[in-house]
């Protein structure tokens, strides 16, 4: 009996040891998942706080994802980029009746002055009058579609602004449909490429960006805005845009 009896002391005392060193290796294992979790879970924060803090440090315009070819910053270029001595920059809006005048005074004086030694011409389309198309968002739409002929068609930029103020909507009509703009930047020289990206208006969120770009960084805060050399036109130039010349002599002023 003795020996039965140290037999089964013996056979409980290695079960009990084979418990406790199982349940030693799930505790080692549970301390190591919680481990390799934590570390994991630490890893992906850091990802994370690394990504908001470069999305914080970016503009808004660099901040979109889809970014339109042969466009700085938000502006279309043309001139003497590579020796620029100064630059002539104007924001606009199609849907902006005072920017039609603008461009009937100075348009093609701009022109000119592209072609001048030294001399840049840089164009913003904003959208500050979306909320005067009856919630169809011409100037967003209009503005895409500058982008659209910037992106896929830049030697017809110029023809195709001039026409969207020519063929200017009032405000407070639903303005021209993305059909119609289209039309317009394939008669300018657009392909079919060009008038796709209208109609899909491909760059909104691009046109955003600018102009929220433009207030907060350049505090426009209407159009049509003109800075020579990020000095305002009329502010710090006193110039007047609306006399015919004045603007082109005050830009080859600052040039010399």
């Amino acid at each position: 009996m003795s020996s039965k009896r140290n037999e089964r002391r013996e056979a409980a005392r290695r079960r009990a040891e084979q418990l406790r060193a199982e349940t030693a290796r799930r505790e080692k294992r549970a301390r190591l998942i919680t481990i390799i979790s934590t570390v994991a879970g630490l890893s992906v924060l850091a990802v994370l706080i690394m990504i908001i803090v470069s999305q914080g440090s970016k503009s808004p315009i660099e901040a979109v994802e889809n970014q339109p070819n042969n466009v700085v910053d938000g502006s279309i270029q043309f001139g003497d980029v590579d020796n620029e001595e100064v630059e002539a920059i104007v924001y606009s809006d199609y849907m902006c009746p005072v920017c039609k005048d603008f461009e009937d005074i100075n348009g093609a004086d701009l022109k000119d002055l592209a072609q001048t030694d030294g001399v840049v011409v840089s164009y913003f389309p904003l959208s500050f009058l979306d909320r005067s198309s009856q919630g169809t968002k011409f100037s967003t739409r209009s503005s895409n579609a500058a982008m659209c002929v910037a992106d896929g068609a830049k030697d017809s930029f110029i023809e195709f602004h001039e026409a969207m103020f020519a063929n200017q909507p009032e405000q407070g009509t639903p303005g021209m449909t993305n059909e119609e703009i289209a039309d317009l930047a394939v008669a300018a020289g657009a392909d079919d490429s060009v008038r796709q990206c209208i109609l899909d208006e491909e760059f909104d969120d691009y046109v955003e960006a600018i102009t929220q770009h433009a207030s907060s960084k350049h505090d426009v805060t209407g159009t049509p805005t003109v800075r020579i050399n990020e000095k305002h036109l009329d502010e710090d130039l006193g110039g007047n845009w609306s006399q015919p010349g004045e603007l082109k002599e005050i830009i080859l002023q600052e040039k010399n």
